[in-house]
Formats: C-alpha cells, sequence, structure tokens
C-alpha cells in the first residue's frame, strides 16, 4: 500500500524562491568573519553498536522518541555519557541517544579484540572452510579483530593474520598494545531447559535467541539480576537466576517436550511446504532431537520422527523453571500506562488506583485470571492478568475463557495480493506478495492447531480478484477476515504497523488484534484507522486488514523478514482473534 502525498505547485514555487534567497544570504554572509563562539569539540569517543538493530531515542531513556535505527558494528561519535545512557554524534546534524549497555564505547586509541569461546579455534588462510589452516586461536586467548565477512572473522595472533569462523570468537575492545587474557571467574552454565536470551536487561525487551540447558556460556557484564553472556559466536542479556558457576553433573537426558496445541501438523522439513507427517495432539509428550531455527524436530508415537513448530510446544525437562504458564516470581510489571487496580477481582468492581507502565508490584496471590497486589499505602488490590507481566519470567497471565474461544471459528485468511500483482517491495528485494504468503501459512498453521478452520483466499502465487476474497468471505461465513498487507511511504522513515476497518464490526475485531500484535512483536504501534478498501467495504463478515511494516523502510524490511517477526505476528494475531472471541 503506497500514500500518496500531493504537493500544491504554488506552495513548491514559493518554497524554491525562499531556498534561493536563503542560499544567497548564506553567500553574502561567508564572506565576513563569524562571530567569535564557542565550539563544540570534536567527539574524542566512538560508540559501536553491538545489536543487529538499535534504536536511537531522542533523549536518555525509552519513553523518548525514536530519532534513528542504528545496525550491528556501525559507529557514531560520543557526545555525552551518563550512567546508563549514551549521546551520538549522528549523520545530518542530528543527534540522539542509545542505551550504554547495547553499543561498546571504544576511544580512537584502542584496538578492537576477540576470544576463543572453544578449544583451539581453526585460523584459515581465507573465509571459508576451504582454505588451509595456518593456525590455531587456543581457548580464552584473544586477537586483534581486523575484518568481518559474512561469518568469518579476520584476525591477528602471534604475529600472523588469518579468519575464524564467528560462531567461536565473542568481541571486546581494551587498550593498549598487548591483548589481555580472558577475564577469569566468568564461566557459566545454563540451569534452565531453555533460556531465553534477550537484548538488553529487561523481561520487555525482545527476545534474540535462546540458550539449552547446560550450556556453557562466558558472562560479560552484570547489571543487577542480568547477566550479559557470551554463546555460540553471540552476545546477549538472561536472566541471572538460571546461570550457574558449576556445570550440572551427570549425564544430560534428553529433553521432552509437551504438545500445547489442540491438533498440531508434524512436517517432514522445517518449513510449511514440508509435506504433512503425521499430528500430535494436545498434551502429547514428545522427545525434542534438534531445533532449527523457529521449529523443533521431535520424536513421538514410538519412532515417528518429523518438524513442528516450536511455539506450540512447551520444555517438561526436568529442572526447568524458567517461563512456567501461570507462574509467578513473586512480582508483577503493568504493561501499560492507566492500568486499572480495583478492589476485587472483576471488571465491575471500584478502581483503587491506575497504574503506570513499568510500575512494579509485589504478589500476594493469584485469583482466577487476576493477581492480588501489594499497594504502597499498605492496602491490597487486584490487577487483571492479561493487563501485566511477571517482571522476571516476562509472561501475562491468559484469560480462561480465551483458551477455547477459536475452537470451532472460521478464519478466513487473505495474503495481498499475488501472481502479477506483486504488491509493494522493498529496497532489499522484498516481494510483498511473497511475505503477505508466508504470514498467512505461519497463522492458519497456528489458528488449526488451536482448533480454528482456517480459510486462505489463496494458497501460492496467483492473482485472484479483491471481489473473489471478498466472496470467499460470503461463502464460507466467516467468523472473521484478516486481510494481510505491508505497507510502502515515499518517507522512508516512515515505520510501524496499522490496522484498518470499514464496518462498526471490523472496529471491534481490529482493536485487540492491533494489541496483541504490538505486544507480540513490539512494532511501532501506528493505530487502529478507518479505511475504505473494497475487502472491507463490501465484505458484511467482520473484517479488517493489516500493513505489518513497512517495506520502503529498510530497518522494517529487515523486520519483517526474520524468522523471529513472522512467528511473533502470526502468535499476535492468533491471541487478538482470542481475545475478540472471548469478549
Amino acid at each position: 500500500m503506497i500514500e500518496v502525498y500531493v504537493v500544491e505547485k504554488r506552495r513548491f514555487l514559493m518554497s524554491k524562491k525562499w531556498i534561493a534567497a536563503a542560499a544567497a544570504a548564506i553567500l553574502l554572509f561567508s564572506a565576513f568573519p563569524a562571530p567569535p563562539y564557542e565550539a563544540e569539540a570534536a567527539p574524542q569517543e566512538k560508540a559501536k553498536i553491538l545489536n543487529d538493530t538499535l534504536n536511537i531515542r531522542k533523549g536518555p531513556g525509552l519513553s523518548y522518541g525514536i530519532e534513528a535505527v542504528a545496525r550491528k558494528n556501525e559507529s557514531y561519535g560520543v557526545l555525552e555519557r551518563t550512567k546508563d545512557w549514551v549521546k551520538l554524534d549522528l549523520p545530518g546534524n542530528r543527534t540522539g541517544w542509545a542505551a550504554s549497555w547495547l553499543v561498546q564505547v571504544q576511544s580512537p586509541e584502542k584496538k578492537e579484540y576477540v576470544y576463543a569461546t572453544t578449544d583451539d579455534v581453526r585460523i584459515r588462510s581465507g573465509a571459508g572452510t576451504n582454505y588451509r589452516i595456518t593456525g590455531s586461536l587456543p581457548e580464552g586467548r584473544q586477537a586483534v579483530l581486523l575484518e568481518r565477512k559474512g561469518s568469518w572473522t579476520k584476525v591477528s595472533y602471534d604475529g600472523a593474520t588469518g579468519w575464524v569462523a564467528s560462531q567461536f570468537i565473542a568481541g571486546r575492545s581494551t587498550g593498549g598494545t598487548k591483548a589481555p587474557e580472558a577475564p577469569k571467574g566468568t564461566n557459566g552454565y545454563i540451569t534452565a531447559a531453555s533460556l531465553n536470551v534477550r537484548s538488553a536487561p529487561a523481561s520487555a525487551s525482545s527476545i534474540i535467541g535462546s540458550v539449552k540447558k547446560g550450556t556453557a556460556v562466558v558472562i560479560l557484564q552484570t547489571n543487577g539480576s542480568w547477566h550479559r553472556i557470551s554463546y555460540s559466536g553471540k552476545t546477549g542479556w538472561v536472566s541471572s537466576d538460571f546461570v550457574s558457576s558449576k556445570a550440572a553433573s551427570g549425564t544430560t537426558k534428553p529433553k521432552s517436550g509437551q504438545v500445547t496445541a489442540n491438533s498440531l501438523n508434524v512436517r517432514s522439513t522445517p518449513a510449511l511446504s514440508g509435506s504433512i507427517a503425521g499430528k500430535v495432539s494436545k498434551n502429547q509428550k514428545v522427545e525434542i532431537i534438534d531445533e532449527r531455527d523457529s521449529w523443533l524436530k521431535i520424536r513421538f508415537s514410538g519412532s515417528r520422527t518429523g518438524w513442528v513448530s516450536a511455539l506450540y510446544i512447551k520444555s517438561v525437562s526436568e529442572g526447568s523453571t524458567d517461563r512456567v504458564d501461570g507462574g509467578t516470581s513473586g512480582s508483577i510489571r503493568l504493561l501499560s500506562s492507566g492500568t486499572n487496580i480495583r478492589t476485587k477481582p472483576t471488571v465491575s468492581s471500584q478502581v483503587l488506583m491506575r497504574g503506570a507502565a513499568g510500575q512494579t508490584f509485589t504478589v500476594i496471590g493469584i485469583q482466577n485470571d487476576w493477581y492480588q497486589i501489594s499497594l504502597p499505602n499498605g492496602r491490597t488490590g487486584f490487577v487483571a492478568g492479561w493487563l501485566a507481566e511477571d517482571s522476571k519470567l516476562g509472561q501475562a497471565i491468559k484469560k480462561p475463557a480465551a483458551a477455547n474461544s477459536l475452537k470451532g471459528k472460521t478464519i478466513v485468511i487473505d495474503p495481498g495480493h499475488g501472481g502479477m500483482d506483486g504488491g509493494t517491495s522493498g529496497h532489499g528485494g522484498t516481494l510483498e506478495k511473497n511475505l503477505t504468503m508466508r504470514t498467512a501459512g505461519l497463522l492458519a498453521e497456528g489458528l488449526q492447531s488451536q482448533g480454528a478452520n482456517p480459510i486462505l483466499t489463496r494458497s501460492s502465487d496467483y492473482y485472484i480478484t479483491l471481489g473473489s476474497r471478498v466472496s470467499t468471505s460470503h461463502l464460507k461465513k466467516a467468523d472473521a477476515f484478516i486481510s494481510v498487507h505491508y505497507d510502502s511511504n515515499p518517507v522512508r522513515t516512515v515505520r510501524g504497523m496499522t490496522v484498518y476497518y470499514y464496518h462498526s464490526s471490523g472496529k471491534l475485531l481490529a482493536q485487540p488484534v492491533k494489541e496483541e500484535l504490538i505486544r507480540s512483536t513490539r512494532s511501532k504501534d501506528r493505530g487502529v484507522q478507518f479505511g475504505n478498501y473494497k475487502v472491507l467495504r463490501d465484505n458484511s463478515r467482520p473484517s479488517i486488514l493489516l500493513e505489518l511494516g513497512f517495506l520502503s523502510n529498510t530497518a522494517d524490511e529487515m523486520t519483517v523478514n526474520s524468522n523471529g517477526f513472522q512467528n511473533s505476528a502470526a502468535n499476535g494475531i492468533t491471541n487478538g482473534l482470542k481475545k475478540y472471541f472471548s469478549q
């Protein structure tokens, strides 16, 4: 979808006259000496971005708006530093603030080092396994980082240079000319069955990976109850409660899992295009034997094996304490400002006070789907579980009524465009028609596992008319119609997601889907808006149109193409539909 902006010709011509006048003034005044002023000193330090993408904000806090988006390994001049934030010198005579734990501040004279995270990392003459081995980098020893190329890093060690696989090294910056040894006492071992790795030391930050029980990691930094770790050539933050200084004793048992979906397809390959090799049902126990991206390879029904979506398998390995459904660490965090805290665990009871986003409270108990909490004035109150999350485990209580709300519901999913209609395209070559099909396929898979009856208006890359899409909604008597799209805008800084409706029935559907999408993906919220689109206007069933990101924005394009976003988007839409049908 492309927003078209019309510029009045007269205003444009006037702007050109003003620009010409301003340019003439600049040339005139440049002939005279400039008045004395105190110039800002050039930045003496550089901040290197550690995350794949990082929001640069207008002020030193998460509540400030986003000024720019930086990418991994980019460097910017440092203008100012506080305890938790760094002010950066941005291109275009702009400035912005980055979280200090997500950047690496380097002085000009400093060298950047990497160190081996496993024993005897092979050094090769080129960036690939087909090049000859010229030496090795012992575990814990550091080398000077010279260059990065794909999944390989060029280093200088012991007077020689060569290439090492990036997955077996970790990096940090240090001064001087001699590379120090890796810090002592920084080894750790994961104690949870599967522990989320996050982009920042907060449970509200995005999940960038996971580590399994018994994995050896290197602790790089500690911030409160969080450790920044190095694992498999990557870095991220994990809860320190699940990192031990001692390795687990005894032999490692195979990891077991339990199916959480009503019915889940088992596929021959880790992709939706894989043929269906079988089915597993809710609460069925399976053995997890491999993991790839967002898929798990399982052994089920004796000796049969296949791949399933990791979203619908809950780990039941012995000793697992991370992310237990319905559990609490003893405190909760509110998800949004203006959250009602009530006298009783019902939406009709009196409001005692309103909380702010991020505010934490001690949990006294749980009644149905409500937290009973201790208030600052010594009283107690109740907050709805779906409006808060556990401050350590990072998950909200789900409404009991929502558990089976999708069962038997017919959901028509409309992947936008197709065939000769490619839709919009991104700078990186992403075609909207391919991305909408990918999202729709994941959504259909998730809805089916929840007992719903998903129907796709198209199942592959072919063209269908808008009228045909609406006819499918009417013919199948859809309980909900979801049209999936990705947006575009001539202003390339515009990003985020929007949910459109036309009829009032669609507006009721749009709000919960938007809320859960934003909660799941943490994308920029562009709100619920009226949209005069044929698939909504001519549709008598509850219908909405989703714009899940801007392919015209390079950061959005990169994000929406990731497996993590695609799974989060499908999960968010599913949860939004659950909430809608349980209202």
